[in-house]
């Protein structure tokens, strides 16, 4: 595939659509150095992993109160609401947190530092 396309092996690869006037040949590595100060661009990224979160941590629940005969469930959920024998859609419960894409549209590009080559 590598060979077909004219590239070497590299980690990782991302493809993104280009006006038609600004196509830059297939393989070219892009650089920071590549973008302008003012320039808007789109970045798609990965979320921090937080791993599983119970319902205090991942949605901020108050928790239950630590005395007056509470009982071993002071991080518990509480009530999940049950209406007809069943859960409620888009009940707020504990889970895996982080690891999703996120689409950020319209970022400035505030400088790029080239006395220290951040930009490489």
């Amino acid at each position: 595939y590598f060979k077909y396309l004219g590239v070497s092996p590299r980690v990782s690869y991302r493809g993104f659509s280009v006006h038609e006037k600004n196509v830059l040949p297939r393989g070219t590595v892009i650089k920071a150095a590549h973008f302008t100060p003012g320039q808007k661009v789109q970045i798609t990224s990965i979320t921090k992993d937080k791993g599983f979160l119970g319902v205090m941590q991942r949605w901020n629940f108050s928790g239950m109160p630590a005395s007056h005969g509470t009982s071993k469930s002071h991080r518990a959920t509480g009530s999940i609401l049950s209406l007809k024998k069943r859960v409620a859609p888009k009940t707020k419960m504990h889970g895996h947190t982080g690891l999703k894409s996120r689409f950020v549209n319209g970022l400035q590009v505030r400088f790029l530092n080239k006395v220290y080559r951040f930009y490489e």
